[in-house]
C-alpha cells in the first residue's frame, strides 16, 4: 500500500453526495464535463482516454438527452442509440447489400465505440446526480418555506392540521434512488481509471451486494490507513478493507459483462464505511 496510489470514489461523482468523514485525498471521476479549477473541482480526476472533453463532452450529453426525448420508451432509444438498426433487416437483401458496401470496422473503431458508450454512461450518471442535488435543494427550500408559514400561523410541530405532514410524503426517500444504478457504471469506471488505482466504495448496500456474490473483504488496520491517507484523522469509527481485484473478477461480482480489454485490468477495491 502506498500514499501515492490514486484513489477514486465509486460510483458517486459529486462531493456533496459523499460522507463528510472521507479523506480529501479521494478523487472524483470527471466524465469530461467538469470545469477544471481550484477548490472542489481540483478533486476531480480526468482520464486522458476520454473521447470527448469540455464543450464537446457537454454537447455530446445534450445531444444524447435530446435524442432520448424522441422516444416514449427508454428501451426504444437504447435500441437505436446502440446502432441496432444494422440488424433491422437481418437476413434480407438490405442487410447483405449493407455488408457488401460498408467497409469493415477495424479494431480502433470498435474500441472507440466502446469507450464512447462508456463515457456517455458516465456523463448520464453525472447529469442524474446534478438533477438529484437540484431537487434536494428545491425540497429543502420548500420545507423551509412551509415551516416558516406554519410558524407565522402559530402552528406547532405537533399540530396535526399543519402543512408539513402533507409534504412529508414527498420527503428525502423520493430522491434516494434517482442516481443511476451503480452496476451500470462498473464498466465505464473500469475503462477510465488507471490500472492499479483504487476504487473507493462508501455505500454499505454496494459492499453488502458484493459480499453476497462472494467478495471476501480484507480488513485494514488503522496503521495501514495512515500509510495510505497520512493526512486523514477521522473522529468517527471507520471500517475499511482493501482487495486487489481484476476487471473480470469485479464483473463476476456485479453480474455485468466485461469487455475482453478490461478482463485482466487490475485495480484495488477499497471499502470504506464511516
Amino acid at each position: 500500500m502506498s500514499k501515492d496510489r490514486l484513489m477514486i470514489h465509486f460510483p458517486l461523482m459529486h462531493p456533496q453526495l459523499l460522507p463528510d468523514s472521507l479523506p480529501d485525498a479521494i478523487r472524483l471521476m470527471d466524465p469530461g464535463c467538469v470545469e477544471q479549477g481550484e477548490g472542489e473541482t481540483a478533486r476531480y480526476f480526468r482520464s486522458g482516454d476520454l473521447v470527448y472533453e469540455d464543450r464537446l463532452a457537454r454537447q455530446f450529453l445534450q445531444d444524447s438527452l435530446e435524442f432520448g426525448e424522441q422516444f416514449k420508451q427508454a428501451s426504444d432509444a437504447a435500441y437505436f442509440r446502440a446502432g441496432s438498426m444494422e440488424n433491422f433487416f437481418s437476413g434480407s437483401m438490405q442487410e447483405i447489400k449493407s455488408e457488401l458496401l460498408s467497409p469493415p470496422k477495424d479494431g480502433a473503431e470498435e474500441l472507440k465505440k466502446k469507450m464512447t458508450d462508456a463515457q456517455l454512461l458516465l456523463l448520464l450518471g453525472f447529469h442524474l446526480e446534478e438533477q438529484m442535488l437540484e431537487l434536494g435543494a428545491l425540497q429543502h427550500k420548500i420545507n423551509t418555506s412551509v415551516r416558516d408559514f406554519e410558524e407565522n400561523l402559530g402552528m406547532s410541530e405537533d399540530d396535526q392540521c399543519g402543512f408539513g405532514a402533507n409534504f412529508s410524503s414527498h420527503g428525502p426517500g423520493t430522491l434516494a434512488h434517482m442516481s443511476m444504478d451503480w452496476r451500470r457504471l462498473v464498466i465505464p469506471f473500469l475503462w477510465f481509471v488507471p490500472g492499479q488505482a483504487g476504487l473507493v466504495v462508501s455505500d454499505l448496500l454496494i459492499l453488502t451486494s458484493l459480499e453476497d456474490k462472494g467478495l471476501k473483504r480484507t480488513p485494514v488496520s488503522r496503521e495501514d490507513l495512515v500509510e495510505v491517507f497520512p493526512d486523514w484523522n477521522p473522529h468517527v469509527p471507520v471500517t475499511c478493507s482493501m482487495d486487489n481485484i481484476s476487471g473480470g473478477e469485479l464483473a463476476d461480482l456485479t453480474g455485468v459483462k466485461v469487455p475482453g480489454e478490461l478482463a485482466n485490468k487490475e485495480i484495488m477495491l477499497v471499502g470504506c464505511l464511516v
